[in-house]
């Protein structure tokens, strides 16, 4: 009877410690313009969402009009989404060598910039929509699918973002597009091929997704708005609080709206030039 025991003893236990994990934040609300909610696994209702507060993996996180949010991911990537928005977490694992990301985006807009954690051997970052499938090892993206959830338009921002059909599992017809280049799928088709945009076709794509320089940010549960560090950027935008198992970025860059650079780390000077 001792080894049955021990062995529910085990099992026991094994539930326990995933239980923990699934406890443990996704991520957390670096910034809030305007008014997102979220709804935990197996709830019925939405709760509203505020400055610091923790999103999980299993949630649903949407936006409302005329909104903005930006998660801090657990995996250092960086989260925006624009007005009427609904986001999954469907899956976060990580590790120091690398993890596994999966996102879903039913409807709105998404910026993605996701760090080079992914580019190691086996580790992937997807964001799955109802036509289309963008996967990237260390690059940023912005994801739009109509309200109807039949065309999804991927737009390169870093790098090289890969492109597949929902329907193309093995990827066959998978497309590669980098910085500003579009693809575009349709409910049944296969991405389109990559093409150039514009200067002015690429900002309004990507300006869904921007935080809106001045806008006023949701107060935090304790009631205090964030407030930027003087000479430090977009006046509405919060400093970016500790991310979840990991120390403090101090601000998004306010430029692009994203951390890219701090989350790449620190870059080695170029070597000197050599001695003739």
């Amino acid at each position: 009877m001792r080894p049955r025991h021990a062995s529910i003893t085990l099992a026991f236990a094994l539930l326990v410690a995933v239980a923990a994990h699934a406890d443990e934040p996704a991520g957390t609300v670096a910034s809030l313009q305007g008014r997102a909610e979220s709804q935990r696994t197996g709830q019925p209702t939405w709760t509203a969402l505020a400055v610091s507060q923790s999103v999980y993996v299993g949630d649903r996180v949407r936006t409302g009009d005329a909104s903005r949010l930006k998660l801090l991911m657990r995996d250092d990537s960086v989260i925006t989404l624009g007005a009427r928005s609904e986001l999954v977490i469907d899956a976060q694992v990580v590790r120091t060598d690398g993890g596994t990301s999966s996102l879903g985006l039913a409807v709105g807009a998404l910026r993605a910039i996701v760090t080079e954690r992914y580019g190691t051997k086996g580790s992937s970052f997807e964001v799955k929509t109802p036509t289309a499938i963008a996967g990237v090892r260390g690059t940023g993206f912005v994801a739009l699918v109509d309200e109807d959830g039949k065309r999804t338009r991927v737009v390169g921002l870093y790098d090289v973002t890969r492109v597949r059909s929902i329907t193309d599992a093995a990827g066959r017809h998978e497309v590669q597009i980098g910085p500003g280049e579009m693809t575009e799928i349709v409910a049944g088709g296969l991405p389109t091929k990559p093409r150039a945009l514009p200067q002015g076709e690429l900002q309004s794509l990507v300006a869904p997704t921007e935080m809106t320089p001045g806008a006023p940010s949701t107060p935090t549960p304790g009631g205090a708005t964030g407030v930027p560090e003087e000479g430090s950027g977009d006046a509405g935008d919060p400093a970016t609080p500790a991310r979840p198992g990991g120390g403090a970025l101090q601000r998004p860059d306010a430029v692009i709206d994203q951390p890219i650079d701090r989350l790449r780390g620190p870059q080695e000077p170029p070597p000197p030039p050599p001695r003739r």
